[in-house]
């Protein structure tokens, strides 16, 4: 028997199994390239290509579906949130929840700011859990803070609130 006939199967095959494991591991794309392999094993069926055809096709095709079908997925289900880059003048002054103790000796502390948490160093003493603080700089993924004072906290509070009543609509 002359396996070289049947390369084809194997192609489908492969292909078959990469798009099953998309199933399994997250991504998009070993399902692109999973097409790619049965689009190869078609190919090859019809054409009668050679190893090194077969290998070119699959390479090719696999990165056109790619190049074609990342858009299209984007437009069939699109993000459900926005990146919005952290510019650093935005953060400074904010005041942020501590989500894990915050100290001066390590960068294990941890703060909660625009939904995330982020790495969080302190000057002074070390800033327990669920304590208010001010952030004073940022170092790429670091934040300096310090310990907010009662009216910054309780301005931020009232802040809070006044976003969260309802709008109003007396006349038209």
């Amino acid at each position: 028997m002359d396996w070289a006939n049947y390369s084809y199967l194997f192609w489908i095959a492969a292909g078959i199994f990469l798009m099953f494991i998309e199933l399994i591991v997250p991504g998009v794309f070993i399902v692109f390239i999973g097409i790619g392999g049965v689009l190869t094993g078609v190919m090859t069926y019809l054409f009668g290509f050679g190893i090194v055809p077969q290998v070119i096709t699959w390479i090719f095709s696999s990165f056109f579906i790619v190049l074609l079908g990342a858009p299209l997925l984007k437009k069939i289900f699109p993000s459900d949130s926005k990146y919005i880059p952290l510019k650093e003048d935005d953060s400074i002054g904010k005041i942020v929840k501590v989500v894990a103790t915050v100290n001066s000796h390590d960068n294990q502390g941890r703060i909660r700011y625009q939904g995330t948490e982020w790495n969080a160093v302190c000057k002074g003493a070390e800033i327990s859990v669920s304590t208010y603080v001010k952030i004073l700089a940022r170092n790429n993924l670091t934040f300096l803070v310090e310990k907010a004072s009662e009216s910054e906290v309780e301005n931020f509070l009232n802040s809070l609130k006044d976003k969260k009543e309802p709008i109003k609509f007396d006349s038209f």
